[in-house]
């Protein structure tokens, strides 16, 4: 324990909320004792004066199902063989030198602090990072521009943590005239970050009211073709029934004749 807060620490130069929210959003946050109005801060949820839109009333659930997910894993991982447990490790190292590329392209503080403080196989902090990348792969393969909008979110939560530890910094000397100056560039980025997520959520909004068109037109046809539905899936049915495994023939009958023979 003591070696994660650290590095939680180490994440923002001190400032374990800002380190906790960028890396790993509120899901993970919340189990190091990072409050969820913090969080919002790169998940969106919050609105624009800072303040969280509506409580999280569902964290409770998705924490026990998150503990219940992490003991199935345990169990199935346990249940390995040797090998299966090798493929497992190669696998995840693949995404992971995945992930460090990517970083060291667009969030060149948090590569060079994973490279100082990488976390073990399998453990929480890990784990959370890896679902977010794969997150970011699916997207990219899916919606492009939605993942060009992710990156740049990645970019900024990075140029957010280089500001927080240069500000604590100033804290610690006293340099005031600093201080303020590097407390309008925290405004100014937490101004990109508010604007991205908007951006983000106007994309997967048109995303899923085109996923709706489509679903409507599909409805609006087969409603219109229901007597020809219906003849398929009776054609179905019947043929699955004539090809089902039938009981063997009762040759009952048949005996006393070959007995008479």
């Amino acid at each position: 324990m003591r070696k994660w807060k650290s590095l939680i620490w180490a994440l923002a130069g001190g400032l374990p909320i800002v380190a906790a929210t960028v890396w790993t959003g509120p899901g993970v946050s919340a189990r190091w004792g990072v409050e969820s109005a913090a969080a919002q801060t790169t998940d969106g949820s919050a609105s624009a004066d800072g303040n969280a839109s509506s409580p999280d009333s569902s964290a409770p659930v998705r924490n026990g199902f998150v503990q219940r997910r992490q003991w199935m894993d345990d169990l199935r991982w346990y249940s390995m063989s040797p090998q299966d447990r090798q493929a497992v490790r190669d696998r995840e190292e693949v995404a992971w030198n995945e992930l460090m590329s990517f970083l060291r392209e667009n969030a060149r503080n948090r590569y060079d602090i994973l490279r100082k403080h990488e976390p073990e196989f399998a453990s929480p902090l890990r784990t959370a990072l890896l679902q977010r990348w794969q997150n970011m792969v699916q997207v990219r393969q899916t919606q492009p521009a939605l993942y060009d909008l992710m990156v740049q979110q990645f970019q900024a939560e990075d140029r957010l943590i280089g500001l927080a530890a240069r500000l604590r910094r100033a804290n610690k000397l006293g340099l005031t005239q600093l201080q303020g100056q590097l407390k309008d560039q925290i405004r100014a980025v937490a101004g990109e970050l508010v604007e991205l997520n908007l951006s983000q959520r106007a994309a997967q909004i048109e995303n899923l009211r085109r996923l709706l068109d489509q679903q409507q037109a599909d409805l609006a046809r087969d409603t219109q073709n229901k007597n020809q539905l219906i003849e398929a899936r009776t054609r179905r049915i019947l043929q699955q029934a004539d090809t089902a495994v039938r009981p063997p023939a009762d040759n009952s009958a048949a005996a006393p004749d070959s007995q008479s023979n």
